[in-house]
């Protein structure tokens, strides 16, 4: 389904998955481990919820811009870099490791 560009088409219907769909048991599960994760870092964020937020929608849209081909002239290399400095700049501010 990634090849033939149905992944906008994925996202948008996600939300049709019963609540107690096995698709939805294991997302939970990783939401409960990235608030894990959020929760024993050293970044004082409050709560949880906004934080997940903003890691889970910017990994989502990256990927979907990764397979959309907006930017046809990136490499495998610097489209992991692209991912990684996404990810640092999130974690903190100023892009540098905590």
């Amino acid at each position: 389904m990634l090849d033939e560009g149905t992944l906008g088409v994925i996202i948008f219907y996600l939300h049709e998955y019963p609540k107690d769909s096995p698709f939805n048991t294991e997302a939970q599960k990783l939401v409960a481990l990235l608030n894990q994760v959020i929760d024993s870092s050293h970044t004082n964020v409050g709560t949880d919820a906004p934080f997940s937020h903003a890691l889970i929608g910017s990994v989502l849209g990256f990927v979907f811009i990764e397979t959309s081909g907006f930017y046809q002239d990136e490499t495998d290399a610097s489209s992991t870099e692209s991912y990684h400095q996404m990810i640092k700049r999130i974690i903190t501010p100023s892009g540098e490791p905590a």
